[in-house]
């Protein structure tokens, strides 16, 4: 559920370093909740990362940018042919 607020608007324009951070961050904090861990429990986040088996949140924007690239060239593409027929 929370994965789709942190793709909103991640199509275009750069993410700093501090950004990567801060999202990194509430991204994992979801992920340790939903894993019923606390800040207690000393686990580190490639473990949750791990047993939660899912990808970083700041890998997922990267993915979900490089298939909205690929959206955008065939569209592209696709308008380009359907104007020379």
């Amino acid at each position: 559920m929370v994965l789709p607020a942190f793709l909103y608007g991640r199509e275009n324009g750069a993410i700093r370093e501090q950004d990567k951070s801060r999202i990194t961050s509430a991204g994992m904090k979801c992920m340790k909740r939903s894993a019923k861990y606390t800040w207690q429990d000393y686990k580190t986040n490639e473990d949750i990362l791990t047993e939660l088996k899912i990808n970083p949140v700041v890998k997922k924007i990267h993915n979900y940018r490089h298939k909205w690239v690929q959206h955008v060239r065939q569209v592209d593409t696709d308008r380009q042919t359907d104007c020379h027929t």
